[in-house]
């Protein structure tokens, strides 16, 4: 019994080495939103997955349009290490935040995710809950990468909602953010996002005050700075 255990670990853990980990760093939505095709709110609908080895067969698809299934979660080891895991998520646009031609209100969409199977992170949005979702268009189709920007919109702040009615939009040529593993060579014209000022959880849903009470934008003297009001001032006396 206790040389089985042992057996059943050993082989888990020779199977887990072969898995890659991933990183997401963190990305200020203006900064996704100015780099993104399309910006919207949506209710997720239906989830199809399907493991595709590198011969390009279908060996294993799951769908369904009522709860998430363990089973889209994770991947056989049998299917090997070169197999590709590709997410169609079904949804309903409640609200454009970004024009593009593939995305109208009360159309329903699909949205892809695509990326090897034995990567950790994935995307995983959970049926008949609404999200905001940015992403890019790639050969005709809306596309969400595995670190790509998607929130439940429970999380959304009141900040979030105004920057990505307007805000943002407005301040995407006028100022850039230097995001948290970017290389910046000038300061001009940029806000820098780090990681230093949280917010503990008071506010929003416990992350970077930046992140979820201010904008990048141009003050009256004409440089870029990060921009909030008394909820940013408040997150940041946290810290």
């Amino acid at each position: 019994m206790w040389f089985s255990r042992v057996l059943s670990v050993v082989l888990l853990m020779s199977s887990i080495r072969n898995i890659q980990c991933c990183i997401c760093a963190d990305v200020h939505p203006q900064k996704e939103y100015c780099t993104s095709d399309y910006a919207i709110q949506g209710q997720v609908t239906a989830k199809d997955v399907t493991i595709i080895p590198s011969d390009g067969e279908s060996l294993f698809k799951e769908s369904h349009s009522y709860r998430p299934s363990p089973i889209g979660d994770y991947f056989p080891f049998s299917v090997g290490f070169d197999a590709t895991k590709k997410i169609v998520y079904t949804v309903d646009i409640e609200k454009r935040y970004k024009r593009n031609y593939l995305t109208h209100k009360g159309k329903t969409v699909e949205i892809i995710v695509t990326h090897e199977a034995r990567v950790a992170c994935t995307v995983d949005l959970y049926i008949n809950q609404s999200y905001v979702i940015m992403g890019n268009v790639v050969n005709g189709e809306l596309t969400l990468e595995p670190c790509g920007s998607y929130r439940n919109l429970v999380w959304i702040t009141m900040r979030q909602f105004f920057g990505l009615k307007r805000q943002y939009r407005r301040n995407c040529r006028e100022c850039s953010i230097c995001g948290q593993w970017d290389y910046c060579d000038s300061t001009e014209g940029i806000c820098t996002f780090g990681s230093a000022s949280y917010n503990f959880g008071f506010y929003g849903d416990g992350g970077n005050c930046e992140i979820d009470f201010a904008r990048c934008g141009k003050t009256r003297k004409g440089f870029c700075a990060w921009l909030g009001g008394e909820d940013y001032r408040r997150c940041l006396g946290q810290y």
